[in-house]
């Protein structure tokens, strides 16, 4: 299962004198239903044998094709494409030791990369459009901790209580009953409290982007309460389910509580951006100006329209995008075409620990001609 952990391991990964064969595949059965996609990895790998700078080592062209070898006979005999998994993601470099594979839960753009190291855009994305949500169910007998994520609820540890299920009022004037509701009191407190620490505990193993709390509703909120940081800021909020649910209803529940979290954000990222824009503050709108601020390193949280796409260049050598066709003014390598100039900019915000905010079609967003962001600081006159 993909998480950050796996990506930033291929982020510090140093092939040396090496190359890093890159590829990603839609495989979504819909498109595919009778795995044609391994045709089309063939061809992917074929043109991409045949493109190889000649200035390459003959040594290292013999490893690469070797990776291509290997990536060819996954594809055909070691990948399962089961359940959601909608595309796959693989990395190889023979010579050190390299070979990763991911399914993913998106279908990613086909394509494959050889490059000093390996090309993890696309993965930055699948990241942030599926993040990692720690679920924790309780009630008086005990929690739950589930883990949802891409194509799946698992349910991952249970904790019992021992906190008694019944108040007797009896003895001189309730006295005795007044003090068993106490004791009970305290065995609650206590169970929220150890729930508590295992929820930390928990969210910090599975790598949980985000938690959601459930089950008793009073005893919910008493545990939000004792949540700290940092799963009190990455606190996704609450889900409407009994703490025995069926893992698809806690799915349901958790998707339907992740999209309205993505729209409040939205929003609000939206109106801090117009604010800063309409106070001359740090902000940048429009595709040119926010694509070179951008690649400046100046942008701290990118806002776009989920529906603006636009087609672009990308450089094959350094990643740098660009607007029109040319060289590339780093590396003077010849640009290629992109597709969706808007997706290549989102990834590489992500790479860059930017934040991304996508927000749903609305009038104010016509002020920022389909994309802006918010600045670290002012980058140089163009």
């Amino acid at each position: 299962m993909l998480s950050r952990r796996h990506v930033q391991a291929l982020r510090d990964f140093a092939p040396g004198e090496e190359v890093v064969l890159s590829l990603y595949l839609d495989v979504a059965a819909e498109r595919h239903p009778r795995r044609e996609y391994q045709i089309k990895a063939r061809n992917l790998l074929r043109d991409a044998r045949d493109g190889m700078s000649e200035g390459l080592p003959r040594e290292v062209r013999k490893a690469v094709e070797e990776d291509m070898e290997r990536a060819e006979q996954f594809l055909a005999l070691g990948f399962q494409r089961e359940g959601p998994v909608k595309g796959v993601a693989l990395f190889s470099c023979g010579p050190r030791q390299l070979w990763e594979t991911f399914a993913l839960p998106a279908s990613p753009t086909d394509e494959v990369v050889i490059s000093p190291t390996p090309y993890l855009r696309p993965l930055w994305l699948q990241l942030h459009d599926h993040p990692r949500v720690g679920v924790v169910l309780l009630d008086r007998a005990g929690a739950r901790f589930l883990l949802s994520a891409p194509g799946e609820v698992r349910e991952v540890a249970e904790m019992a209580s021992d906190v008694p299920s019944q108040v007797r009022v009896s003895g001189w004037a309730g006295l005795k009953g007044r003090r068993v509701e106490r004791h009970i009191d305290d065995h609650v407190l206590r169970h929220v409290k150890e729930v508590a620490e295992g929820t930390a505990s928990f969210c910090q193993k599975e790598e949980c982007d985000y938690l959601a709390l459930g089950g008793n509703e009073e005893l919910a909120q008493k545990l939000f309460e004792e949540i700290r940081a940092p799963w009190r800021q990455r606190f996704l909020g609450f889900v409407p389910v009994a703490s025995g649910a069926r893992a698809v209803e806690v799915a349901a529940q958790v998707q339907a509580l992740r999209e309205k979290a993505a729209r409040a954000a939205g929003r609000e990222a939206l109106d801090t951006l117009l604010g800063e824009i309409k106070g001359g503050g740090l902000a940048v709108s429009g595709l040119a100006a926010t694509l070179r601020a951008l690649q400046e390193g100046a942008v701290s949280t990118l806002v776009v329209d989920r529906e603006f796409h636009v087609s672009g260049f990308r450089c094959p050598a350094c990643g740098h995008l660009a607007l029109e066709a040319g060289e590339c003014p780093r590396c003077r390598s010849i640009l290629l075409p992109v597709a969706d100039l808007v997706t290549e900019m989102m990834e590489m915000a992500l790479e860059r620990e930017c934040q991304v905010q996508r927000v749903d079609r609305a009038p104010r967003l016509d002020q920022l001609r389909g994309i802006g962001g918010m600045l670290r600081f002012q980058p140089a006159p163009a």
